[in-house]
């Protein structure tokens, strides 16, 4: 038999754990499974649940244009009078409800929206599918608040539970705003994840910050070595920096401007995750990129005057865009942003040059 004091620091640690929840007076109760609602994740609720495994549903209880009104308007940087679809829903991964979601869409954008059915459907496969929209990025603004007796029915809570209350505005990679969208979220059954991706986790290396990093001058310095030997000692330095580098779970974009030694393609391709070779003659371009591939790189973009070539294993793509004028330490900023949330290559480009 165990004794109470036993049994108390056993629910104290359940109740650590998230496993239960006490409330006074009446007892200890088994906490509900809660799911995770991924803050960093642009992708559809369908698409996002399925991704976890789990089974998503939704129950449309509300659809049809009407005007924007003042609130609407604003956020969606319209006029009251324009039209909006107003899409209501209720969210349910396998079979409980966890959220209501009202989504604002410009019918003037989207004509036609009504006659698919979102209860079958995903509304952003919808919008990249058949209105060539695509979601760029989204703004969040996430409070506590408490369930109303309609919003405790619809979520099969109590009223009075904590629901989260999360606003949203998507915008395209023009930065247009296409959508806004608030949603009821119930605590009892969600939870948020945040994933933080640091900027450091992504170094970017060039020649000279190569250098750098292997101590060149230092060993320039060093005494008892042979001047031929000098150059093997840098590159056994680079391959041991950059090994170092990718133990520390680190990415490593390269960027390689005009020329560039052989050898050095050699040694950093072999670590490199993403590349960027900027206004380097076409062929020795091509040349390198096809190198690159074969072994660690996986994405590597030729910026030339007139366009920039995005190359990975899969596919090839090309963005007729000026490049003489672009910032290209703001634009692999802006790049970089996207590879950190592991984007799509061509979703970081366009992000990059919409962003400048």
């Amino acid at each position: 038999m165990m004794s109470r004091g036993t049994v108390r620091e056993a629910l104290k640690a359940l109740e650590c754990e998230g496993k239960i929840y006490k409330i006074h007076g009446k007892g200890n109760f088994v906490e509900a499974e809660r799911h995770s609602v991924d803050i960093n994740d642009m992708q559809s609720f369908s698409a996002a649940e399925k991704r976890e495994g789990n089974i998503p549903s939704s129950k449309v209880f509300f659809f049809q244009m009407m005007k924007a009104g003042e609130m609407v308007a604003e956020k969606l940087n319209i006029s009251s009078e324009d039209k909006v679809y107003s899409l209501c829903r209720i969210r349910k991964i396998n079979g409980k409800p966890v959220m209501i979601e009202t989504a604002y869409l410009p019918a003037v954008i989207v004509p036609g929206l009504e006659r698919y059915d979102f209860e079958e459907e995903s509304l952003y496969h919808i919008l990249e599918r058949d209105y060539k929209i695509e979601i760029m990025n989204q703004e969040l603004n996430i409070q506590l608040s408490r369930a109303s007796d309609q919003e405790a029915a619809r979520l099969e809570i109590e009223p009075g539970d904590l629901v989260y209350v999360e606003k949203a505005t998507a915008r395209t990679v023009d930065n247009r705003i296409v959508e806004y969208t608030k949603s009821i979220i119930s605590s009892k059954r969600a939870k948020y994840r945040i994933r933080l991706s640091r900027r450091e986790d992504i170094l970017m290396l060039d020649e000279l910050k190569l250098s750098i990093l292997c101590n060149e001058e230092k060993i320039k310095r060093q005494e008892g070595y042979a001047v031929d030997s000098i150059e093997d000692m840098y590159w056994e330095h680079v391959d041991q920096a950059l090994a170092q580098v990718k133990r520390n779970n680190s990415k490593i974009c390269f960027y390689l401007a005009d020329d560039v030694m052989e050898l050095m393609m050699r040694y950093i391709s072999n670590y490199a995750d993403f590349l960027i070779l900027n206004r380097m003659e076409r062929e020795k371009a091509k040349m390198y990129v096809d190198q690159a591939l074969e072994r660690n790189v996986r994405v590597a973009l030729i910026v030339e005057d007139d366009c920039i070539t995005i190359c990975s294993e899969e596919k090839k793509e090309q963005i007729c865009i000026g490049t003489k004028v672009i910032d290209m330490e703001e634009f692999q900023k802006k790049f970089l942003f996207g590879v950190g949330r592991e984007w799509e290559p061509i979703k970081c480009v366009r992000y990059a040059l919409n962003h400048l």
